[in-house]
């Protein structure tokens, strides 16, 4: 966690069950991706769908960021954690 947060980054273990990414890059544009893959191999169909704009991404990035900050630091400040 402290390497992350010397460049600014954060990182945290929530419980959610959603599979949603968001980018926003430096040109301003946003992407998200939704997905309903689990992290794990199995033999089911699986979605995904990429969306283009500020909108859905803002959306998402206010409650992912929100969790961020509740969970932030509850673990991984011990040494070695980072």
């Amino acid at each position: 966690m402290r390497s992350f947060r010397s460049r600014g980054q954060q990182a945290a273990a929530a419980r959610s069950h959603a599979k949603v990414v968001t980018f926003a890059f430096a040109s301003g544009r946003r992407l998200t991706l939704e997905g309903s893959a689990n992290l794990r191999s199995n033999g089911n169909r699986e979605q995904l769908v990429l969306a283009d704009g500020a909108g859905l991404h803002d959306w998402h990035a206010t409650w992912i960021d929100a969790l961020v900050t509740t969970h932030e630091g509850e673990q991984g400040d011990s040494p070695g954690a980072g």
